[in-house]
């Protein structure tokens, strides 16, 4: 037997009245702000009220699927007020994964909980855009700017906009990895855009900036340790997806995993120990077939999981990246304790993008020992980018 389609019902002008009030006559997603003088005489209203679970249970209506009534979804607590650009965004067929059911009703609800709190508000916060990309495997790996506005909006973030001095800095990576002046290219245009960056920062009012950045693991972490502590910093992954949500954070992430630091060798003399072997394994493992002879025979210590085994799709969430970070701080610390004289930390690292941003960002520069990081190549790790 095929269930009853459930039909529209129009809601009333009361209910229409209540939207607009809950909502202070901003968009719901955005904080737009929906009456609009056109005249001296008269203000013009332009948001509009959408459902959440759609209008009809009919199989092109958005987020129709539901056991809720015509009536039902006419009410005030299934309908959301919103701008023009917003409610085309979540009624798009594209985007349903992330406009669902439960994420609208959570935005909705935490709006008109502000709205009851304050008189007027704006609940996105405004980043500058750092943007850093390279060829990976031979495939571009440049974020497109709808991308990023999807990323953002998730966050609760608006750019400025790339008309604006503090809106978008650019780091374009020369290709290939084989030739040492790739490195020192990429360390130049980092130091460059990441300088300007940072005197925008300091004339503006923004105190967040937003990171896309994909490019050999040596490059991210200068990066990282290029990054200021005195502005917070956003970092984006990359998902194994091509659409517009690429470069959100997973909309249902795992438990946040725990890390472990081991020392499987600690040297034959640790206090006089001028090198230390760190392997970072979040990715895949650190084989000791791919650690190159040089490194063979040092002190080493290994960062990876407590429990998972090493996969791509490890760091889920910002409390995953939140976890290596501490993980990693006390590695560095541990370095300090158990060999005091060590000068050079050399890095082997099978890490995602955000995880190689953090390893530099979370380097106290000129304090602890200089750190070597090494490219995966055909021929196993080797030497790239040392970071003082």
């Amino acid at each position: 037997m095929v269930a009853e389609v459930e039909k529209r019902v129009n809601f009333t002008p009361e209910t229409k009245l209540e939207v607009w009030a809950a909502a202070a006559a901003r968009c719901v997603l955005c904080s737009a702000y929906l009456l609009d003088s056109k005249a001296y005489y008269r203000t013009i209203r332009v948001g509009q009220v959408a459902h959440n679970v759609g209008a009809t249970s009919g199989r092109k209506s958005p987020r129709g699927a539901s056991d809720l009534s015509g009536t039902e979804r006419a009410k005030a607590d299934n309908l959301l007020l919103l701008c023009r650009d917003c409610h085309t965004r979540i009624d798009d067929p594209l985007l349903e994964e992330q406009y669902t059911v439960e994420f609208l009703s959570a935005r909705k609800e935490e709006h008109e909980r502000r709205v009851r709190e304050v008189t007027a508000f704006a609940t996105l916060r405004k980043t500058t855009v750092l943007r850093m990309s390279a060829d990976v495997r031979g495939a571009p790996s440049m974020p497109t700017d709808r991308q990023i506005s999807e990323a953002l909006l998730v966050e609760s973030l608006t750019g400025f906009g790339a008309d604006t001095r503090t809106g978008l800095f650019e780091i374009d990576l020369p290709d290939g990895q084989a030739e040492s002046y790739v490195w020192q290219v990429g360390r130049s245009r980092i130091d460059k855009e990441v300088d300007k960056l940072s005197s925008a920062i300091a004339a503006s009012d923004t105190e967040v900036v937003s990171v896309f950045a994909l490019a050999p693991i040596p490059l991210l972490a200068y990066l990282g340790s290029r990054l200021d502590d005195k502005y917070e910093v956003r970092l984006f992954p990359r998902q194994r997806r091509d659409d517009v949500l690429a470069w959100t954070w997973p909309a249902s992430p795992g438990p946040a995993p725990t890390f472990d630091i081991r020392v499987p060798f600690e040297g034959s003399d640790p206090d006089n120990a001028r090198d230390v072997v760190a392997r970072v394994s979040i990715s895949a493992p650190v084989k000791n077939d791919n650690v190159p002879v040089s490194l063979q025979g040092i002190p080493t210590l290994e960062l990876a999981p407590t429990e998972a085994h090493p996969n791509p799709e490890l760091i889920d969430s910002p409390e995953a990246l939140s976890n290596v970070a501490a993980a990693w701080r006390d590695a560095l610390a541990r370095v300090e304790r158990m060999w005091p004289r060590c000068e050079r930390l050399h890095v082997l690292a099978a890490i995602p993008s955000t995880v190689a941003i953090q390893l530099g960002r979370n380097h106290m520069r000129s304090a602890q020992s200089r750190l070597v990081f090494y490219q995966f190549t055909d021929n196993g790790y080797e030497e790239a980018v040392s970071i003082a």
